[in-house]
């Protein structure tokens, strides 16, 4: 009957040093995991910082399209005056030269 308990003792031994170890490989393991968790925590957090500074500086590229827009739209609307204007100078100046020459023939 001793032999007996010390053979069942010497077992439930062994599966509690068993469990022991599997407990302590499974808080290593929880360790690890915690610290990947963290880090990878941080590397979201850094990737969020980073969406929103591209999405501030989209913003801004926008607004400045839509300037740089409104302002070639309103240099292309003052085009056609400003051609007639130039032919209207043009006209002046050779009326000018033509005046200048009749006045150094005389």
């Amino acid at each position: 009957r001793l032999d007996q308990q010390a053979g069942i003792r010497h077992v439930v031994d062994a599966q509690l040093r068993h469990t022991r170890e599997e407990l302590s490989s499974a808080r290593v393991d929880g360790h690890h995991l915690r610290e990947e968790f963290q880090a990878v925590r941080g590397e979201v957090a850094r990737m969020r910082s980073e969406a929103y500074s591209m999405e501030q500086a989209t913003s801004v590229m926008r607004a400045e399209t839509s300037h740089m827009r409104q302002t070639e739209h309103a240099v292309a609307s003052t085009m056609p005056r400003v051609r007639e204007e130039l032919q209207q100078e043009v006209l002046c100046s050779r009326s000018l030269r033509g005046r200048i020459s009749e006045l150094e023939g005389r």
